[in-house]
């Protein structure tokens, strides 16, 4: 019976997806699927649990999910991924339905999947896979991971030996997994010439996870990540990862992993550990390095363009505001040496969470050209300030405007004489400048 019911549930949501194409509606066929039937998406079938990676982790699941997802559809391989859904189960499920034939049977080559660590048990439960990547353990936003030993015992308790564990050598959390299995394969990134040693006053320290003392980094790639040591056990980095980034020619967007040398796209240090990690799980499943080089490069840039009359606007992307993806649009932007405006405006999620720039170091930014910065979103804007004037920006040079509204934005950054303009913020209120954009576009038409 539940079988059938299933059945009936996949042809529903299949004809829900077609009502939602072609009416440009927005429906959560996944949802509406795990609504309908508990434990719905385990009773797909032909699926390869040994062909099923799911990509877990604080940081970087959705890059590296992207970056594994190129590189195995330029290989050939058919894939059915959630890369376009949400991180939970309905989108998941969404994923699935939309892929599978309309008995529920799944054929493809891979399963990729980008999964939150929040569901990681209950999924498991559903769908045994056997590949399992944790890109690295952090803090996070208390809104969705607070505890970072929450969150690490979230996987280890689904961990088993059947498995193969991907496990940032780098990361002092995430790196105990591996000691949980014979089967670990490390990926990692040497020291190079955008690496640093973290001694800012915001700067977080990291504890032992097996001793609880502090943990020494002998160089920093990125926040908390890079190889370490612990000050008093001897816990610390592998000395011989399987796959270890060893070269990086920031010029010619050139990396070197083992003796492996790659083009890519895009080479900031955000992107680094997810080609690391996305090269360890596709040549441990025999994808050439030709084929994992095509991949890198047809990966889309991070920065998006919008015009505004006679202002070029160069918008941001940070997801879920992490102060990981914040100091990378904060290094971003302070390669740019030509004089510029730069508006911050910071969505905490009606304010339940810790403050994400607190745990972002800014020296880098404050000596490139600043002829303003601009500081939105109500009432967080004033937090926004405070950490930029302690950083070291003139007061002069910070405007405060408590409002949500890209309008009052426009207003100041038109009274300016700068044209190189850009946008720190999260996606949604990108999707309100582009319609800005078009409505000031449409006014300056019916003008003329």
């Amino acid at each position: 019976m539940n079988k059938i019911w299933f059945v009936i549930i996949i042809w529903i949501s299949k004809i829900l997806y077609i009502f939602s194409k072609v009416f440009n509606k927005n429906i959560c066929i996944g949802k509406f699927a795990c609504k309908m039937q508990k434990n719905f998406i385990r009773y797909f079938s032909n699926i390869d649990y040994n062909n099923v990676i799911v990509i877990t982790g604080t940081n970087g699941k959705s890059l590296t999910s992207t970056i594994t997802l190129n590189i195995l559809n330029q290989s050939g391989k058919t894939v059915i991924s959630n890369i376009d859904e949400n991180n939970n189960i309905s989108g998941i499920a969404s994923a699935f339905i939309k892929k599978c034939g309309f008995f529920g049977r799944i054929k493809c080559d891979f399963i990729l999947l980008d999964v939150n660590e929040n569901i990681i048990e209950e999924f498991y439960d559903l769908i045994a896979f056997k590949n399992l990547c944790v890109t690295n353990i952090q803090s996070d936003y208390i809104r969705s991971n607070g505890n970072i030993l929450y969150r690490f015992n979230n996987i280890r308790n689904i961990i088993d030996d059947g498995m193969t564990l991907y496990i940032n050598n780098d990361d002092p959390n995430s790196k105990l997994l591996g000691e949980e299995l014979d089967k670990t394969i490390y990926f990692g990134v040497s020291k190079n010439e955008r690496s640093y040693i973290q001694k800012d006053l915001f700067d977080v320290s990291v504890s032992c996870p097996k001793c609880g003392n502090k943990i020494i980094f002998n160089y920093n790639n990125t926040n908390n990540m890079g190889n370490f040591r612990c000050s008093n056990c001897d816990y610390k980095s592998e000395s011989n990862p399987t796959h270890q980034i060893v070269r990086i020619d920031y010029d010619n967007n050139e990396i070197v992993c083992n003796k492996d040398k790659y083009s890519v796209s895009n080479i900031e240090p955000i992107y680094l550990y997810s080609y690391a990690c996305s090269i360890s799980i596709c040549r441990n499943f025999g994808i050439t390095k030709k084929q994992i080089e095509e991949g890198f490069n047809i990966l889309e840039n991070n920065i998006l363009n919008v015009k505004v009359r006679d202002k070029n606007i160069k918008y941001i992307q940070i997801k879920h505001e992490s102060a990981e993806s914040f100091k990378f649009a904060m290094d971003y932007i302070s390669e740019d040496k030509n004089n510029k405006v730069v508006v911050i405006g910071i969505d905490t999620h009606k304010y339940i969470n810790t403050f994400v720039m607190y745990d972002s170091n800014l020296s880098n930014i404050l000596n490139t050209n600043i002829e303003k910065c601009i500081c939105f979103t109500k009432d967080v804007c004033y937090d926004i300030a405070n950490i930029l004037s302690y950083a070291g920006l003139p007061k002069d040079k910070i405007l405060v405007l408590n409002t949500d509204s890209y309008i009052s934005v426009f207003r100041e950054i038109n009274k300016l004489n700068v044209d190189n303009i850009y946008l720190v913020s999260c996606n949604h209120k990108y999707d309100e400048l582009k319609r800005y954009a078009s409505s000031i576009e449409k006014d300056d038409n019916n003008e003329k």
